[in-house]
């Protein structure tokens, strides 16, 4: 998950162009807009260099899509499946709604996890 959206990249791009190139300047104009009071919820100063070479080169500041197997038991239906399953039966096990839901334990506990933010 990316800690700054797209929005916030480019606020931060556009802000360096226009203070001379500035990445001091873009992170202070991004806490100012957002309204923090520290620096540490701010991109560092080599973050912000990076997204603009990105944009320079790229014309964007978004990452390109990851390589790699791509994702099986995570998909969205099965979040889905498993969050209803959860409203209409609260206190069933793991092991027993996994069963019932014809995936892995572990891919279970991991949907609990990283994308219901229950365990």
């Amino acid at each position: 998950m990316e800690r700054f959206i797209g929005a916030d990249r480019a606020f931060c791009v556009r802000e360096f162009y226009q203070n001379n190139n500035s990445a001091t300047v873009a992170r202070r104009k991004f806490r100012e807009h957002k309204g923090l009071h520290n620096f540490d919820d701010t991109p560092a100063l080599q973050t912000i260099k990076n997204w603009v070479a990105k944009f320079e080169e790229t014309g964007s500041t978004l990452d390109k899509p990851r390589l790699g197997r791509p994702r099986t038991s995570r998909t969205e239906q099965n979040i889905d499946t498993v969050a209803q399953s959860i409203r209409k039966i609260p206190t069933q096990s793991t092991r027993k709604r996994s069963s019932a839901l014809n995936v892995s334990r572990t891919s279970l506990q991991r949907i609990l996890k990283k994308d219901l933010l229950m365990l």
